[in-house]
């Protein structure tokens, strides 16, 4: 089995899928070691203050290291951005007041918190989930106001098939977004 947990930076990705692993007993592979461990950075983005990364390159390691067949949790923004054999893609969703103080405490860039904000909106993760993994059971778990317990616990849930995931809608946050350009 095959989980992959995407959603734009910020969401919980990381604790949330940490606790999965724990209670389902699947190793986690995060993406952003996996990219550092395996020297995928293709350069530093002065703007936004980040590494580049080779989605190409990405794409191969990671289908390499899937190969081997054990059942694990794919973690990272980046995952949405590869076709991958998964069973569920869960995408964190949090609202966008709540997200740009999440970053704003991390200290994000200001070029990059605004970007990811509207990937948010735009649902970027989502459209590239299912673009990428089209077997896969696309699920949104709208994080906001939750804990990483919370969220595992829901994605659980949704697993074993006693739960359903969110459909989330930023629009009228995205209206307003614009307007203060």
């Amino acid at each position: 089995m095959l989980i992959v947990i995407t959603g734009t930076p910020g969401t919980g990705k990381t604790t949330a899928s940490a606790l999965l692993g724990k209670m389902m007993g699947m190793p986690v592979l995060h993406l952003r070691e996996f990219v550092k461990e395996r020297k995928l950075s293709s350069g530093f983005d002065k703007k936004t203050q980040i590494d580049l990364v080779d989605l190409g390159k990405l794409g191969k390691e990671l289908s390499k290291e899937l190969a081997k067949g054990e059942k694990r949790i794919v973690e990272g923004h980046l995952a949405c951005e590869i076709p991958l054999p998964a069973q569920f893609v869960f995408v964190l969703r949090c609202e966008p007041g709540e997200l740009r103080r999440r970053m704003k405490k991390r200290r994000y860039a200001r070029a990059k918190l605004n970007e990811n904000l509207m990937a948010e909106m735009l649902d970027y993760c989502t459209q590239n989930s299912e673009a990428n993994c089209p077997e896969a059971s696309i699920c949104e778990l709208e994080t906001s106001g939750k804990t990483a317990e919370e969220t595992a616990a829901r994605m659980l849930k949704i697993i074993s098939g006693k739960a359903k995931g969110d459909k989330v809608d930023y629009r009228k946050q995205l209206k307003e977004f614009l307007e203060l350009r």
